[in-house]
């Protein structure tokens, strides 16, 4: 669990792309042994290391992803560790929804996670902040056998809020 959010950061900025390939796929949640990609410099090696690590860890999860595929979502992961280390949040005064999902972290228990996590978003929220529990990870809540319950969460959740801006409106 990272303790700290990302646009507090500061050693993200001076990492690497192998320190920080290490770090997303640590948040994905992808069990490898921490000792063998330390000596990796090469990036496309430790990532094809990785996806094998994982897929003979825990191949019903990660048999069936592409290497490119996941290439691309350490890319991605990386981009957003950067980028969050460079955002600085602004407050928001609308009602915000956060679709929670268990932590990565086998470690933490899910109260504390939770709690890290409303702590976190509700320092730039006018708002209350409202959690749904969604099955899966952060990976998994879109694909199957999740998806039909966070698409009717999210669509649960969109028409109440359009339904309570509606009678706002009316009165």
């Amino acid at each position: 669990l990272d303790t700290v959010p990302l646009h507090l950061d500061t050693t993200l900025l001076d990492s690497d792309d192998v320190e920080l390939s290490i770090r997303v796929v640590q948040m994905l949640g992808l069990p490898f042994n921490q000792h063998e990609v330390t000596g990796y410099r090469d990036i496309d090696q430790l990532i094809t290391h990785l996806l094998q690590q994982g897929r003979q860890l825990d191949p019903a999860t990660w048999y069936g992803i592409a290497e490119d595929k996941f290439r691309r979502i350490v890319q991605v992961g990386i981009a957003h560790l950067r980028a969050g280390a460079l955002y600085r949040p602004r407050r928001y005064s609308g009602p915000t929804t956060l679709f929670l999902t268990e932590s990565t972290d086998p470690t933490v228990p899910f109260d504390q996670y939770a709690t890290f996590i409303y702590a976190t978003w509700s320092e730039t929220l006018d708002q209350e902040l409202e959690f749904q529990a969604a099955l899966g990870t952060h990976w998994t809540m879109f694909s199957e056998p999740y998806v039909q319950r966070t698409a009717q969460q999210l669509k649960t959740c969109l028409t109440t809020r359009s339904a309570m801006k509606a009678t706002h409106t009316l009165t």
